[in-house]
């Protein structure tokens, strides 16, 4: 695997960085360096779901659970990040969460994260054709906690896959 440099990170992930509080930049800016490592496109995917932009140009902090936009999510070489999830009302991500979220699942080697009030938000990185992303494991975080899952159908890890 090529050796990932802090000049290959995506500007706009380190411009996220800039809007978070001390402690979880620092923890989101390692969580991005691990998560490149495993896989540099699953952060490209996440930048280009978590920056989303109004019709102007701007930073669009607007992202909400349900709804189209993360239920689609944003693909980057065969990798897929997405929310999905059953929050009544619709809850809002705030950007400066959802990107240290996703570095979150990434760097602790999961592929499908629990957020939001009572679990409603499910974080998933995945691959389009149904197939395993490299350097992941089956796990399911819940909040920042990772908690095993036994079986079911999640994306899991093959080396090299």
């Amino acid at each position: 695997m090529k050796s990932i440099h802090l000049l290959s990170l995506p500007i706009l992930t380190l411009t996220l960085l800039a809007l978070l509080p001390l402690p979880l930049a620092t923890s989101d800016y390692t969580n991005a360096l691990a998560c490149a490592r495993r896989n540099p496109s699953i952060n490209a995917a996440i930048s280009k779901l978590c920056t989303r932009r109004d019709k102007a140009g701007n930073l669009f902090n607007k992202i909400v659970v349900p709804s189209p936009y993360t239920s689609q999510g944003a693909t980057v070489d065969g990798v897929r990040v997405r929310i999905t999830g059953t929050c009544s009302p619709p809850q809002w991500v705030p950007l400066q969460y959802c990107g240290a979220q996703f570095h979150g699942i990434c760097a602790g080697g999961g592929s499908v994260g629990r957020f939001g009030r009572s679990g409603c938000q499910v974080w998933r990185i995945e691959r389009v054709d149904g197939g395993r992303v490299a350097g992941l494991v089956g796990e399911v975080v819940e909040g920042m906690g990772r908690v095993r899952e036994g079986g079911g159908n999640l994306v899991g890890a093959v080396r090299g896959g």
